[in-house]
């Protein structure tokens, strides 16, 4: 059985709609905060800016989840990575990705040293798709930890 496959991951809607909902929230809080009197003018007009600049933040950080990517990953365990300006960049599975059956957050480094983190939640992809990209993940970190015990075994050795 190969490990290779394609995978297109696509903006999650759930991610989507639960950043508006915090969003919406943020905002409604920092309009009561706004018109309730009892409080000093300056206390509301600085809590009210916290907030927008919380919100700011929110969607900037957010801002790399809501673009589509492409991810192959080869029968070997090489990955490439491509986004939405079809550049395609040769990528290596970092040790702190997060594997879980449900949600993959992969954080994939270049030969730059550049970082990408990739969250693939159920509604990016197709359940075929999450499944294939799990295994291939799973396979090429088990066999970066294999590859760390003999370095460290051979280590110890000498």
């Amino acid at each position: 059985m190969s490990i290779a496959c394609r995978v297109h991951i696509m903006p999650s809607r759930c991610f989507k709609f639960m950043l508006g909902s915090m969003l919406l929230g943020s905002v409604a809080v920092g309009l009561w905060l706004a018109t309730q009197t009892w409080l000093p003018l300056l206390w509301r007009c600085a809590m009210s800016f916290g907030i927008a600049l919380a919100c700011f933040f929110a969607v900037w950080q957010a801002k790399p989840f809501l673009r589509p990517w492409t991810l192959q990953v080869t029968a070997q365990g090489k990955i490439s990575l491509t986004f939405a300006a079809q550049k395609t960049v040769p990528v290596q599975l970092l040790p702190d990705s997060t594997l879980w059956p449900h949600c993959l957050v992969l954080r994939l480094q270049d030969g730059d040293g550049q970082t990408w983190v990739v969250l693939v939640l159920p509604d990016s992809v197709t359940g075929l798709e999450l499944r294939a990209l799990l295994v291939a993940c799973r396979w090429i970190e088990a066999r970066a930890m294999g590859i760390q015990a003999q370095e460290s075994q051979n280590f110890f050795e000498q």
